[in-house]
């Protein structure tokens, strides 16, 4: 099933139209006025995009996918494309696949990046207007689905990382973190007293065959770290919200982390 389907240059302009040389208002990082022109779909309601000079727009980009071209499996580009389609965890992005003869590129609506356009309103000038710039439109299944979707990214709140953990969850990997820590901490003290009983048996040089698995085993650590902190402090402030005691230096995040 085609997501986008080539329009038909009699209809009058509608939700899940494509318009292309679209131009577009927005504001430059430096706070100036700027114009961009580009692809946008037509996210404003029927009866608004059929007759009123002014409609909404969501700007289109592309998404390439040279990167996924050699996975592995067949089964890791299904899921790609599934995840592109469903936006699991891009709820400002909608799908619309590829456009035309362009093989290397698919394209998605930015749902977080709208704006008015102006189009012409009397008649023979908002057809000619559509004749230029309109190339397809969704397919009836995927209108219901922007119409869904765009439900979703307004209204979806969303959670803080760590916040919206259960506490049972943020226990469990907590424990399965600062065990995966207290291993390489081990591991870490093992490598690095055996190359000291190397150095005073037999001298420096014998240190370097070391040096690089130390290394690595002290990278891996501050990556352990790095990913358990947050959640150890999202436990924390639930465990002492703001206005009680702090934890016992014994439990706090940092005690955790430089525990042997």
């Amino acid at each position: 099933m085609s997501i986008l389907v080539p329009a038909d240059h009699c209809d009058e302009l509608r939700q899940g139209d494509l318009l292309v040389q679209a131009i577009t208002p927005s504001i430059n990082e430096d706070g100036r006025y700027a114009c961009n022109t580009g692809i946008v779909l037509v996210v404003s309601r029927n009866c608004n995009a059929f007759r009123k000079p002014y409609i909404t727009v969501a700007s289109v980009e592309t998404r390439p996918i040279t990167g996924v071209q050699h996975a592995k499996t067949i089964g890791a580009l299904v899921e790609y494309f599934k995840q592109l389609r469903d936006g699991e965890s891009m709820l400002d992005t909608f799908y619309l696949g590829t456009i035309n003869a362009d093989t290397q590129n698919r394209y998605v609506a930015k749902l977080d990046q709208l704006h008015t356009i102006s189009i012409p309103k009397h008649l023979d000038a908002r057809q000619e207007y559509l004749r230029a710039h309109r190339t397809h439109h969704l397919s009836q299944d995927y209108v219901r689905e922007l119409q869904l979707r765009l439900f979703r990214a307004f209204a979806s709140m969303g959670f803080d990382d760590y916040e919206w953990w259960d506490d049972g969850d943020l226990d469990f990997v907590k424990r399965v973190g600062l065990a995966q820590l207290s291993v390489a901490k081990a591991e870490l003290s093992r490598l690095e007293a055996e190359r000291d009983g190397k150095v005073l048996a037999c001298g420096q040089q014998h240190a370097r065959g070391y040096d690089s698995d130390i290394a690595k085993l002290k990278n891996r650590l501050a990556n352990i770290e790095s990913e358990i902190s947050p959640v150890l402090r999202a436990q924390e402030k639930r465990q002492h919200p703001a206005n009680t005691r702090p934890l016992s230096t014994e439990n706090s995040c940092e005690q955790l982390l430089t525990k042997k």
